[in-house]
């Protein structure tokens, strides 16, 4: 019954096409409108926050030279390296150490304008503010440099370029 009425009348058709069930339902609107459309692209969900994980550093890319015969056979080789860890003071979570940048917004990039003559040129720069970080930490909070040797295994018959992944070593 439900859906012979939905055919019988034009306008529930086409709201049918454009959407679904649950536009007929909704009495139009397609699959929710503008805002379900930018949670489907941008990830946002209705209260404006984005639904993300905690946020990770960036790769490191550390190229080792690798003999043909160390590919052929394999071999297990020690590498160092430094990487920037943070010290949280004790009863303070991750999220509560930082904060976001309030220069950038967040995004370690501002944009200066510059005068030249008659023309006005607008150029990137890192956030003096967070070095780029995008965030700031709060009072008690400490960056240091962490120097760690890892074993890296070159498995016999890998081949030339390829990846060894090393999950959470980076900064």
């Amino acid at each position: 019954q439900e859906a012979y009425d939905v055919l019988s009348d034009p306008e529930k058709k086409e709201l049918y096409d454009q959407g679904g069930k649950e536009a007929v339902e909704r009495g139009g609107g397609g699959g929710g409108g503008q805002d379900d459309l930018f949670s489907a692209l941008f990830g946002q969900q209705r209260s404006g926050r984005q639904s993300r994980g905690p946020q990770k550093g960036e790769s490191v890319v550390h190229k080792l030279q690798v003999s043909l015969e160390n590919l052929y056979n394999g071999k297990t080789f020690k590498m160092s390296v430094s990487r920037q860890r943070v010290k949280y003071p004790e009863g303070m979570s991750a999220q509560e150490a930082s904060s976001i940048c309030k220069t950038c917004g967040g995004q370690g990039i501002v944009l200066k304008t510059q005068r030249m003559g008659p023309m006005i040129q607008q150029v990137q720069a890192r956030c003096p503010d967070c070095g780029g970080q995008g965030k700031s930490f709060k009072d008690g909070v400490s960056v240091f440099q962490e120097k760690k040797t890892l074993e890296v295994r070159v498995d016999p018959g890998m081949k030339h370029g390829q990846k060894i992944v090393m999950a959470g070593e980076a900064d």
